[in-house]
């Protein structure tokens, strides 16, 4: 996705806050107590997510109008790293989301 589609990127600690599971719609294949990866679609739009119990998430939001996502909440090793590179990037870019919050749950406009 273009580096103008992000909205926000920030790293939230507990890794099932990152899920969007309130409103109706498909949910992502769970193994309880392991992991959590798929396509939740929800009232404002669709995420991606694949996330292992007990690690950070890496947040990102998107645009609605410049992504297929409205969200990417991916476990990876190095969350607070990635999320710098790619806020960098998008500074050099011209476009630089806003970074979030570290324990916000909501999407920003």
């Amino acid at each position: 996705m273009p580096v103008g589609a992000l909205s926000q990127v920030r790293v939230e600690p507990s890794w099932w806050r990152a899920l969007r599971i309130g409103a109706p719609g498909r949910h992502p294949c769970f193994r309880p107590g392991r992991w959590c990866a798929g396509e939740l679609v929800h009232a404002n739009g669709r995420d991606f997510v694949a996330l292992i119990e007990g690690r950070p998430a890496l947040i990102v939001d998107f645009h609605p109008w410049q992504s297929p996502y409205a969200r990417l909440a991916l476990s990876v090793r190095d969350p607070q790293g990635l999320a710098e590179l790619l806020l960098n990037h998008a500074a050099c870019s011209g476009s630089p989301p806003t970074p979030g919050r570290r324990t916000a749950t909501t999407r920003t406009p």
